[in-house]
Parts: C-alpha cells; structure tokens; sequence
C-alpha cells in the first residue's frame, strides 16, 4: 500500500501546529498561593530592569518578560525598583530570571546580616519552609526550633545561609 505524498502545505501546517503548541500554555514562573518556592540564587540585586538583573555585582540574569517580584509575607506584587540594593532570593531558568523575592537590605551587625521574619512551617535537614513559601537554608551547625513557629532568620548575605534563629 502507498503511502499520499504530503507537498509543501501539508508540512507548513505541522510545523506551524508544533509551533503553536508549544508557545500556548508556557509554565507559570511561580505561584503565589504560600507553596515552597526555592531559590535558585540569592544576593544584592546590584541592577534591576526590564533587561537584567546583577546579584552582588557578579551575577548577571536575563529577564523574563514576565517576572514576577513579590514582597515576604504577603506576597503582594511589588516594582522590580524597590529590590535594587536589598538582598533578594531569585528564581531563574535558563540564565533568565523569572521571580524576585527582596527580603530586607543587609545590616552591619558585628558582621554583615540579612533578616528575615516569618512563621517556620516546616524544617526538613538543612532546609527551612516559611508559611509565605520563602525556602532558605541552614548553615552547619545551626539548629533549628520545632515548627511551627515565628522566627527571625538572620542570613549571611555571603554564603546565603542562616547562621541565626531566633524565636519570638
């Protein structure tokens, strides 16, 4: 049995349906409905526009045309404006941001320090789940209080850690 020939329309129209197909419908960068969203990099968001995003001066990012960047806590939507200069956890895929998350601008306590405020939900080894979904991490050694419970993380704005727990 023969086989029709498909001429050049035919192969325009499969191509073109592909297309569609995998345009329609792309991922949504994350949800804001207080599930775990971990970062993928964090620091001082050095530059922040409709281009790129630098993390601690080093770090360069494309940007999503569709970034999302929210405040902690409420998870209301937020100006990529007001993250410049302030500690920030990012969400990025394929060297292309697509969520900032500004925590706070960095403290000079005796040492540089970033701080968080949050209600502690989950704590699983070394990663810690607050009720916004904000993920961060334990530095060695550092234990942390049963959840759930409200707490202040201080961050080491360097190695992106939580050297601090400290319950209200």
């Amino acid at each position: 049995m023969r086989r029709p020939r498909r001429g050049p329309i035919a192969a325009t129209a499969a191509a073109a349906a592909l297309l569609l197909v995998a345009c329609s419908g792309s991922p949504k960068p994350i949800s804001l409905d207080g599930s775990p969203h971990p970062p993928t990099d964090a620091g001082v968001v050095t530059v922040g526009n409709r281009h790129e995003i630098v993390l601690d001066g080093k770090r360069r990012y494309g940007v999503n045309p569709q970034l999302i960047v929210f405040t902690p806590g409420s998870l209301e939507l937020a100006p990529l404006a007001g993250a410049v200069g302030r500690y920030a956890l990012i969400g990025a895929r394929h060297g292309r941001v697509d969520w900032v998350e500004p925590l706070s601008a960095v403290v000079d306590l005796p040492t540089p320090t970033v701080l968080f405020f949050g209600l502690l939900t989950r704590v699983s080894g070394p990663t810690l789940t607050f009720s916004d979904g904000t993920v961060l991490t334990l530095a060695p050694g550092v234990r942390a209080p049963k959840a759930p419970e409200s707490v202040r993380a201080d961050i080491d704005p360097t190695t992106h850690h939580v050297r601090d727990l400290v319950g209200s």
